[in-house]
């Protein structure tokens, strides 16, 4: 995805106020880069606050916490490891009667006790421990908007002697340095990383699957600001099954009203009125909030790459973005699945290919691939319904889809 700025809908924010808004991270230069931070201070902000929440990790002095406050945010919590900033900050919001909660903590460790509505991290990703564990921290505290500042790589340091070959070089690739962290002034200390555009992109766009959108703000000389916007699902159903269980087939039925039965007992009403997504849509940027949604999963993906397992699977992050989730599972039989790759010419072609075909030439591998599908979602509360065989649009639950299971066993059925 092109580096592109950040849509002016969602980027907008009232112009900075006079005076000067100090970062919240000792050994930073403050007061001279004031000036230049001034200008696009408050650009993180929305215009409008009334009724969010709000989290400024390494708040600093606590201007942009205040300035949310006023903006009419419900709830707003600020973070620093600077008492003194700090106590300027508490000062500043009881003389102008703001209910500001600022507290003195480390972000990598302490309890933020999300989630927020907005998060900001500005300036402190560079001086973390541990900047991806930060980051990841920080992505699962964000309902709707993260923004992230860091040192820009890109970005000619001081008498440089190729300039230009280093911004050819970081500008678009995805290029975290590491610093010494040492001491090369008296009264300044080197960040520890700085991360370029591209590197931000791929930790938070491509390589989680929560946000729907991801740009570039305004940002200071020599910095680079970043805002994303996380996927918001009101009433999420998955339609889940291995490779040529009929997925598919099965939304289709549900969009153009074939399965009125079916869509009665989940309460989706017309089901022209529900869009489908895939796991291959999550790449690319889309409207951040959704009504309704079907989700079209394949089981078997995580097998297939180096997730391995569910509960590490991209995708699935979809999940955390849903106020309400419920997955469908449509079931199969095992000659039925084996039969329907085999038609597609597909078997035995590709290590991928082979592996399925192994799988789908086994009934008892068949039947664990669906039972570890069903723990994963048990273990994270999610109401499943199997749809078994989809030519009789079936509902079961998981308990009635075993007992199916055992007596076909004793039959000797497949």
């Amino acid at each position: 995805m092109a580096d592109q700025p950040f849509p002016a809908a969602v980027a907008a924010g009232a112009p900075a106020p006079a005076g000067p808004l100090a970062g919240g991270v000792p050994g930073r230069p403050g007061a001279a880069a004031a000036g230049a931070r001034e200008a696009v201070a408050f650009d993180p902000l929305p215009a409008d606050l009334r009724g969010r929440s709000l989290l400024d990790l390494g708040c600093g002095t606590g201007g942009r916490c205040l300035e949310a406050a006023r903006r009419g945010a419900q709830r707003v919590v600020g973070m620093d490891l600077d008492p003194v900033r700090l106590g300027a900050a508490r000062a500043e919001a009881e003389r102008e009667g703001l209910a500001v909660e600022f507290r003195l903590a480390d972000g990598e460790h302490a309890a933020l006790d999300g989630p927020f509505d907005h998060v900001l991290c500005l300036g402190v990703l560079e001086w973390a421990r541990d900047p991806l564990a930060l980051l990841n921290r920080l992505v699962d505290q964000t309902a709707e908007r993260l923004v992230v500042e860091v040192a820009d790589p890109a970005v000619p340091k001081g008498s440089e002697r190729w300039p230009s070959l280093r911004r050819a070089l970081l500008a678009r690739m995805p290029v975290a340095t590491v610093g010494r962290s040492g001491s090369s002034h008296k009264w300044q200390e080197n960040p520890r990383f700085a991360f370029s555009y591209a590197a931000l992109e791929n930790l938070l766009f491509f390589q989680r699957g929560v946000f729907a959108r991801f740009g570039r703000l305004p940002a200071p000389p020599g910095r680079l600001r970043v805002a994303a916007e996380r996927r918001r699902i009101d009433d999420l159903v998955v339609v889940a099954g291995p490779t040529g269980s009929g997925k598919s087939t099965l939304i289709e039925t549900i969009q153009r009203g074939g399965a009125p039965a079916l869509c009665a007992r989940l309460g989706l009403g017309d089901g022209a009125r529900w869009p489908m997504l895939c796991a291959f849509d999550m790449v690319e940027p889309q409207e951040p909030h959704l009504e309704r949604v079907l989700f079209h999963y394949d089981t078997l993906r995580p097998f297939l790459r180096s997730s391995h397992v569910h509960a590490r699977e991209r995708a699935l992050e979809v999940l955390a973005c849903a106020r309400r989730a419920r997955v469908l599972t449509v079931w199969t039989p095992q000659p039925v699945l084996l039969a329907r790759f085999e038609q597609q010419g597909k078997a035995r072609k590709g290590r991928r290919r082979r592996a399925i075909h192994a799988l789908f030439s086994d009934r008892e591998r068949v039947l664990e691939h669906y039972r570890e599908w069903f723990a994963f979602c048990a273990a994270r509360g999610l109401e499943v319904l199997v749809v078994a065989p989809l030519e009789e649009m079936r509902c079961l639950t998981v308990e009635e889809w075993e007992r199916e299971q055992a007596r076909a066993a004793a039959e000797g059925r497949p």
